[in-house]
């Protein structure tokens, strides 16, 4: 590493740590969102800086992009990461929270019905998968759909099925025992279902095939009030495997060549290469090449990047269906023109810059606001609160942590319709809940509602 990019690297973490200036209680306080955002901020920009990830391709387009537009990609991070901090130390987040609050409170934590949900969301959402795609989702020749939808339902339905695998695997690690009451083919049961919760961004070659491993990791540790640093360790390593398989694989075995191509890839391939451990979580987790790349692409040609106005129009988190907003005509295949091209995305980042330049902190400014009416919520009906309960907006906050992170990898709609569409839902849920459900229910002296009565 050189000395300048260890400068980088150093003063990036550092932005990143803003959050630690009010120290957490303790580990278990690391989920909140002005630590984990910022964290995977750094895991998917800063900690790839260290090897210029990215091994796989054989184009040295990427390296030139780095070495090219690095420095100016790592100030700009770091600019998005202050305009971020800005929107959160603001108090707007606090007064979006306040109407939201008011239609919540802790719901009981009863790990049967928790199960219950991540079986049947789960299963739902994989069982339409599998019509709606037929053999081909595993992998197998012959036969199309048995479901053929529209075109216009295609997107709500893939939108909605992804949430559905990471509702459930939040349900399933929410309902997970502790370790004394544990069983073996209770475990066993509950991992090859988590497994299976993969398989729909498996059969796609996603980088973040493991996500709801990652989700399922995350609410067993809400549920507990703990972290398990030994499951954290093989939670991400798992999650490294299956980016390398992801990303190297597709250029192997096709985009979309199913399930089991993606599993044979893993297991002949990803596996036999641990010594390249680092170099393979890097590449997977890497959105500072894009955009490095999107910067080159920007100098150099045209993008077919949108105006302000549509970008803005495109964001409104409504369905593409409506025909209400333009098409998002971004496309950094016109400066790649190798044989990637077609599949390579701008990332968040790269999206900010192709649209607004160094103005994308701004936009940054509001996914603090964001975070922060998340974070005020969660914080507010008390993280450390006795195990037995639960803040239905914890659902939302794993959900919020998995946009980012396919919004890191794709673009900036992908965060906007995965972090706003579980929003509107649980608000939904819980108003009628309030109106038609918890009218039933005893009035506490403070004037909350107890749910449980209406249980």
């Amino acid at each position: 590493m050189t000395f300048e990019k260890l400068e980088l690297l150093v003063l990036g973490t550092a932005v990143c740590c803003f959050g630690f200036f009010r120290w957490p209680k303790s580990a278990y306080e690391l989920i909140r969102p002005r630590f984990a955002i910022p964290f995977l901020f750094w895991l998917a920009t800063f900690l790839p800086m260290i090897s210029y990830g990215d091994p796989y391709t054989e184009s040295n387009v990427y390296q030139r992009a780095r070495e090219d537009s690095g420095r100016t990609a790592a100030f700009f991070i770091m600019t998005c990461l202050l305009g971020f901090w800005v929107g959160f130390a603001s108090p707007i987040g606090v007064y979006l929270a306040k109407p939201m609050a008011l239609v919540t409170n802790k719901l009981p934590i009863r790990p049967q019905r928790f199960g219950i949900l991540a079986y049947l969301v789960g299963g739902f959402s994989l069982f339409l998968i599998a019509i709606l795609n037929g053999p081909a989702f595993l992998g197998l020749e012959g036969g199309g759909p048995l479901i053929q939808l529209p075109e216009s339902l295609g997107r709500p339905v893939a939108v909605i099925m992804v949430i559905g695998t990471a509702v459930s695997a939040a349900a399933l690690g929410a309902s997970w025992p502790a370790k004394g009451s544990q069983s073996l083919f209770g475990n066993a049961f509950r991992l090859l279902f988590l497994l299976a919760l993969c398989t729909p961004n498996m059969a796609m070659f996603s980088r973040g095939s493991a996500l709801p491993v990652l989700i399922c990791f995350a609410a067993f540790s809400v549920r507990h009030r703990r972290l398990n640093w030994v499951v954290a360790i093989l939670a991400v390593g798992f999650t490294a495997l299956c980016g390398h398989a992801g990303l190297a694989g597709r250029g192997v075995m096709g985009h979309y060549a199913g399930v089991f191509p993606y599993l044979q890839f893993l297991f002949t391939e990803s596996l036999s290469r641990w010594d390249e451990m680092f170099s393979i979580f890097t590449g997977a987790v890497d959105a500072y090449t894009p955009l490095c790349v999107t910067m080159q692409a920007v100098k150099s040609t045209d993008i077919h990047a949108v105006t302000w106005t549509d970008w803005l129009l495109i964001h409104i988190p409504i369905p593409y269906s409506w025909g209400f907003q333009p098409e998002l005509t971004t496309d950094l295949s016109y400066f790649i023109r190798g044989a990637s091209a077609r599949w390579y995305t701008l990332g968040l980042f790269g999206d900010l810059w192709a649209h607004f330049g160094w103005a994308g902190w701004a936009v940054m400014a509001v996914l603090g606001m964001l975070y922060r009416m998340l974070d005020h919520l969660i914080i507010g009906q008390d993280l450390f609160d006795e195990h037995d309960h639960l803040n239905p907006y914890m659902f939302l906050m794993f959900t919020s942590y998995y946009a980012m992170m396919v919004g890191l990898f794709n673009n900036f709609r992908s965060w906007t319709t995965l972090f706003f569409y579980p929003l509107f839902l649980t608000v939904a849920i819980l108003l009628v809940f309030r109106f038609f459900i918890a009218h039933r229910s005893q009035e506490n002296v403070d004037g909350s509602l107890d749910y449980r009565a209406a249980g």
